[in-house]
């Protein structure tokens, strides 16, 4: 049982040992070079965590009970002077490196996660705020490996497979209808800044990671953040198995009046191309320069497996837990809406959340109905 119960715990740890080790070798076997666009890598994974860091600021004052919001706005007056200099020089160097309103954004989201620290400064709130290195250091390596093998199994499997079938199977389950007819009568029916504000909700999921990221690691015992990567990760790994399997793009794939009824105007349009576009050239085995993060998978759903692991690992805090509640409700109709995903996916993605849980948290299983030491006391709901 002791056994069990550390392989159960240590599995992502364990996968993620293996998956890089296998790397090289199946990189020449799909002949992609060991080559990252690391550029990309390291501004795509800041402009995310300035986004985390400035939603979970928003969500800190949301759940922040008066006197620490008094404290808030107190540092905000002290020291303008001096704050305002530092904020300048640090937003001058972003812009050698992002456009101006990605720098004001990360300006922004880092002059208020400072502010929050400030305002509940402690002997401990140092070493919180160091809480939060490992576990995004361990979530950037898995998500360079998640990418890897996306492009190795594309590779080496077809990528539309089954999309037929998961097509079939929706019609069954939807009684003769399909994702694609429930998103063309969307388009049909809402106005397009509808649909804008859907792809806000979709794009969003990595900053809503990032805020389950900085409230596990902060607000928990030390390792409950690693616990909540753990649980993310190995939901990517599952799903990694799963496409290998049983290869899919999505409803958008197989649709034929898809990208001529599709809104031109909105991300997703181009984004699903560039999809389509990039899982044909790795089956034809064009040459690729360097490996960037690129997401292919359609089953299961991650969208949906991803939210309800930050609601599971974000659940004592109850107001936390209504919002994200309506987030995952958001998520689900924009995942349709915009045609990325068959019906079966998201019930796919349910399971990989359930599993990943407990693999990832097994550890933690017995002590799920204690109280969580918050985030400087952060949620009080008395």
């Amino acid at each position: 049982m002791n056994i069990l119960r550390w392989t159960a715990g240590n599995f992502h740890y364990c996968v993620t040992v293996l998956l890089a080790l296998m790397l090289l070798p199946l990189l020449r076997l799909s002949h992609i070079p060991f080559r990252y666009d690391f550029k990309l890598f390291g501004l795509a994974y800041l402009l995310v965590g300035a986004e985390a860091v400035f939603f979970a600021s928003l969500l800190y004052l949301v759940l922040a009970p008066t006197e620490r919001m008094q404290s808030f706005a107190a540092n905000l007056r002290r020291d303008r002077g001096v704050r305002a200099a530092i904020l300048l020089l640090y937003f001058a160097v972003l812009l050698w490196t992002i456009p101006i309103l990605k720098a004001v954004f990360v300006v922004v989201a880092t002059a208020s996660f400072l502010e929050i620290v400030q305002a509940n400064r402690s002997s401990h709130s140092r070493k919180k705020a160091l809480r939060l290195i490992k576990p995004s250091s361990y979530l950037f390596i898995g998500l360079l490996l998640v990418s890897s093998y996306n492009d190795i199994i594309l590779s080496l499997r077809r990528y539309v497979d089954y999309d037929p079938l998961f097509y079939n199977m929706d019609k069954w389950l939807l009684r003769g209808g399909s994702i694609s007819l429930v998103s063309h009568w969307a388009i049909r029916t809402f106005p397009f800044t509808f649909f804008s504000f859907l792809e806000f909700i979709y794009y969003s999921l990595f900053p809503i990671i990032g805020i389950g990221l900085v409230f596990s690691s902060i607000g928990y015992e030390p390792q409950r953040g690693m616990r909540f990567v753990g649980a993310i990760l190995t939901g990517y790994y599952i799903t990694l198995a799963v496409f290998y399997l049983w290869p899919s793009l999505g409803p958008y794939y197989l649709c034929p009046g898809h990208f001529s009824l599709f809104p031109h105007q909105l991300e997703t349009y181009t984004v699903q191309k560039q999809v389509v576009q990039g899982a044909l050239a790795r089956w034809k085995g064009i040459p690729l320069k360097a490996i960037s993060f690129e997401y292919f998978i359609a089953f299961p759903s991650m969208h949906i497996a991803e939210s309800l692991i930050v609601l599971w690992f974000l659940r004592p805090w109850k107001r936390a837990f209504v919002l994200l509640s309506v987030y995952n409700v958001l998520v689900l109709v924009a995942i349709v809406f915009l045609e990325w995903h068959y019906l079966v996916d998201v019930f796919a993605g349910v399971v990989v959340a359930v599993i990943a849980i407990a693999v990832a948290d097994i550890s933690a299983l017995t002590i799920a109905n204690q109280e969580p030491r918050l985030i400087a006391a952060v949620v009080t709901d008395k």
